[in-house]
Formats: structure tokens, C-alpha cells, sequence
């Protein structure tokens, strides 16, 4: 057991031997130049950039960005699921393991259906008038 933990901290020390020598060859060789006049802009495909690097962004770019993680995040529980399936029905597990994902995939579906309802899956979103 001390072997081992010997040889993994020798490895530890060794990476961090590499990471600190990759640091100081870099710091070395690099040019210093910190002052020069395009090195402070942003990048943007080797132009001068044309606008300010801050910008706002529809609200509704993070509302599409966060459902598509859940229903990313959805696939991540349903994956195990698929892997191990045989084994259940083997176990005759199979119509209760079949049953709750179909309930997760419902309540995911119903959850979408909400949203799609409300129209916060349009990105451009239009704006109610009132009736003059």
C-alpha cells in the first residue's frame, strides 16, 4: 500500500515538476512586449474590431440555453438506463424500469410542452399591444 502511494505521489511530483518548467521555459523565451498597440484588443478574425467587445444579448438566448441543457441532461438518465436494460428484464424488472422512464420522459415532454405554451422557445418574442 505504501509502494503505491509512493509511486502516485511521485507521479504527482513529477507533473507538477513538468507544469512549473513549461511555465518558466515560456516566461524565458516569450517575447515581452506588454505595451504594444494591437496586443490589448480583442480578436476578432484578425480585423480591427468594429464595435465594443460588450454587448447584450437577448435574455432569451440564456432561456433556449438552459432548456436545451436539460433536455441534454435528460439523455445522461436515460443512457444507464438503455446500458442495463436487458439485465433487468432478465431480472423481470423489465416492465418497472419500461414504466419510470416512460413517467421521466412525460414529465420532461410535459414540461416542454409548457414552455413551448408560453412562447419561450421563440427567440424573438413579439410584444402585445394594447388597443388604442
Amino acid at each position: 500500500m505504501g509502494f503505491n502511494l509512493a509511486i502516485l505521489g511521485g507521479f504527482v511530483l513529477l507533473i507538477f515538476v513538468f507544469v512549473f518548467a513549461a511555465i518558466l521555459i515560456s516566461h524565458l523565451l516569450a517575447p515581452q512586449n506588454p505595451e504594444e498597440g494591437d496586443k490589448r484588443t480583442p480578436y476578432e478574425c484578425a480585423e480591427r474590431p468594429i464595435t465594443k467587445n460588450w454587448i447584450r444579448y437577448n435574455f432569451r438566448f440564456y432561456l433556449i440555453a438552459i432548456l436545451f441543457i436539460v433536455f441534454d441532461v435528460e439523455i445522461v438518465f436515460v443512457y444507464p438506463v438503455a446500458v442495463v436494460y436487458r439485465k433487468w428484464i432478465e431480472a423481470n424488472l423489465g416492465k418497472v424500469a419500461l414504466w419510470e422512464l416512460f413517467i421521466f420522459i412525460v414529465i420532461l415532454l410535459a414540461a416542454l410542452i409548457y414552455a413551448w405554451g408560453k412562447d419561450d422557445l421563440a427567440y424573438v418574442k413579439s410584444i402585445p399591444r394594447g388597443e388604442d
